[in-house]
């Protein structure tokens, strides 16, 4: 019994278990939503998700997981890789205070967030489509349909 009693069962092993399975259900449900359009992709959710966690060093797992998640998402709707991260670092670096400092209403921030989370990958994807001479990427109105359950979604949440 003695040669065993090293090995306890540790709970932030079994959290992070429980994160990395939920990011495997996430991955599933991203894809079930490129054939179901009317469920949203929940991008604008993470999005805000991650501006309030992102320096947050007990949450570095699942920021880094959210980060995948982004990379899938913009995979699977056709845009650059690596697009969202790098709008993401744009817009958390040079709007994120200025937006919280403007507006003092918590519900119209998670709003202008989630809002400023679609239409600014779009537009970043657009600049860059521009840049590279590519096709334009499609934006349709089932992403207005996102913005407004995902902003529901943050004002549950938060």
């Amino acid at each position: 019994m003695q040669t065993f009693s090293y090995m306890r069962r540790d709970s932030s092993y079994q959290a992070n278990l429980k994160r990395v399975l939920l990011f495997a259900a996430l991955l599933v449900y991203e894809s079930i939503t490129s054939i179901y359009t009317y469920l949203t992709p929940l991008y604008g959710f993470f999005f805000v998700y991650l501006i309030f966690n992102i320096e947050k060093k007990q949450k570095i797992l699942i920021v880094t997981l959210l980060f995948l998640y982004m990379i899938f998402f913009e995979a699977d709707k056709g845009f650059f890789l690596f697009s969202s991260i790098i709008f993401f670092a744009f817009f958390y670096l040079i709007a994120v205070e200025n937006i919280i400092k403007l507006f003092h209403c918590k519900k119209c921030i998670l709003t202008i967030f989630v809002v400023s989370g679609y239409i600014g990958i779009y537009l970043f994807n657009v600049f860059l489509s521009i840049i590279f001479e590519t096709e334009l990427p499609q934006f349709g109105i089932e992403y207005l349909i996102y913005m407004i359950i995902d902003s529901l979604i943050a004002f549950m949440v938060f």
